[in-house]
């Protein structure tokens, strides 16, 4: 019996000392490949990201963990700096990126980084860093977790601060990890809007004209015409009795949905500014009016008048140019009708052209415009070639598309009107260039127009 109880004595004494002696070669190899100390964080998991990342901003290797069927099939080290990049910090210390595209979806108080085109998502989350690919989708609320985060895959990186973690973490435990810190950061989130709300409604009570007395409403705007293309800025300035002004506008303290406001003259337009993309004008003049919601009968009118031409043409009257193509390959140019009427400026006098140009067989236009008649008029339906190189021979450029013109019998007047409606060239090709594409055609018949 107690030689039995001495080799007992003696394996486990053994084991003890192997183990000890493994746990060193362990140490020696993790230290000479530069792997931390045991390094966990502090933070709780109402932090938010600009204190979750910090630990690992200071941590010289990183732990990497490879899931294979949910649980994690190897660990190593990182062999960069950090393991995940450049870290951009903005002039108060936080870090505003990573990897120079992946930055804080919630500033004030962020829950994860993610990427510029929505396909990486990242949440430091104490001893964790998973690097997420979900292409276009974003994590927001915890129920989005199950929904998106279905298969191991989905986690392109698991990152961790110290080697025990990297081992640990398994698919089910970064899910619910994940899910216990969005309902946990929620609060913060919460706490900086409800603050935020809050400063919000003490600047209205300041600069709404809400349960104020007001004198006078008027609209302040520098322009007298409207060219197409071209925003009307205005600001709404509101004269309280006791002589305060509050003006409203961009840029501006006030508030424009004090206001009822209408414009007539055209389609389009936003807060503060009106504009018009090629919309019909019948009276050749804007009219924009602004009513105190809460003072019955506080209006005030500007009226602009339409300068038939095209805003970003330095030098005046510049060339109206459209294209009417299939937007992918082939690239044809589409069947299109342009229809032309003579006009008289009501407000001036002065005579006009009045183009609308619809799909060939189309009721509704997708331009109206008006303009002098000398003012150049160009309607592409024409082709457009792949640019880039091919193998073989390059594939054939796009066709032309046909145009109808219809020439309205009121037109006494010259007009500077044409049509493209060439073949593209073909694709250049590593055997060759691709063939042309057919040109398309033009008629043009005087007949009266569909308005």
């Amino acid at each position: 019996m107690k030689k039995i109880f001495t080799l007992t004595f003696l394996v486990l004494t053994l084991t003890v000392h192997s183990q000890k002696l493994k746990d060193k070669l362990n140490a020696a190899v993790d230290k000479a490949s530069g792997a931390p100390a045991a390094v966990s964080s502090t933070t709780g998991l109402t932090s938010n990201q600009y204190e979750m990342i910090e630990p690992f901003t200071k941590s010289p290797k990183l732990w990497y963990s490879e899931l294979k069927n949910g649980v994690v099939e190897s660990t190593f080290i990182s062999e960069t700096s950090t393991g995940l990049g450049d870290f951009t910090r903005d002039e108060a210390g936080k870090v505003v990126s990573v990897k120079g595209y992946m930055t804080p979806d919630f500033v004030e108080f962020p829950k994860s980084y993610i990427g510029s085109r929505r396909d990486m998502q990242v949440f430091f989350i104490q001893d964790y860093c998973f690097l997420l690919a979900l292409d276009g989708t974003v994590i927001a609320k915890p129920e989005d977790v199950d929904k998106l985060i279905n298969w191991d895959g989905i986690f392109d990186r698991i990152i961790s601060l110290n080697k025990e973690s990297a081992k640990s973490i398994t698919f089910e435990k970064a899910k619910e990890l994940i899910k216990n810190y969005l309902t946990e950061v929620q609060k913060g989130v919460d706490a900086i809007n409800t603050k935020k709300a809050e400063e919000a409604e003490a600047l209205r009570k300041i600069y709404s004209i809400k349960d104020k007395k007001v004198k006078s409403v008027t609209i302040e705007s520098s322009q007298e015409y409207l060219r197409y293309l071209e925003y009307g800025a205005y600001t709404v300035v509101a004269t309280l009795e006791d002589g305060t002004v509050i003006k409203a506008g961009p840029g501006e303290k006030g508030y424009l949905d004090d206001y009822n406001v209408v414009v007539t003259g055209i389609e389009g337009g936003e807060p503060g500014m009106v504009y018009n993309k090629y919309k019909p004008t019948p009276t050749d003049k804007v009219t924009l009016t602004v009513t105190s919601k809460y003072h019955p009968g506080k209006t005030a009118t500007k009226v602009y008048k339409m300068k038939y031409e095209i805003a970003d043409m330095s030098g005046g009257e510049g060339e109206f140019t459209f294209e009417n193509r299939v937007s992918g390959p082939p690239y044809n140019g589409i069947d299109t009708r342009v229809e032309i009427k003579q006009v008289k400026n009501s407000i001036s006098g002065e005579i006009l052209l009045e183009y609308r140009i619809f799909d060939m067989g189309g009721t509704k236009p997708h331009f109206v415009f008006r303009c002098t008649p000398d003012t150049p008029v160009e309607m592409g339906a024409h082709g457009r070639r792949i640019t880039s190189e091919a193998k073989g021979i390059g594939q054939t450029g796009g066709d032309g598309g046909k145009i109808k013109v219809i020439v309205d019998p009121s037109i006494t007047v010259s007009y500077n009107y044409t049509s493209n409606v060439k073949g593209a060239r073909g694709q250049d090709g590593e055997a060759g260039e691709g063939s042309p594409g057919r040109d398309g055609s033009v008629e043009i018949v005087k007949q009266k127009v569909s308005f």
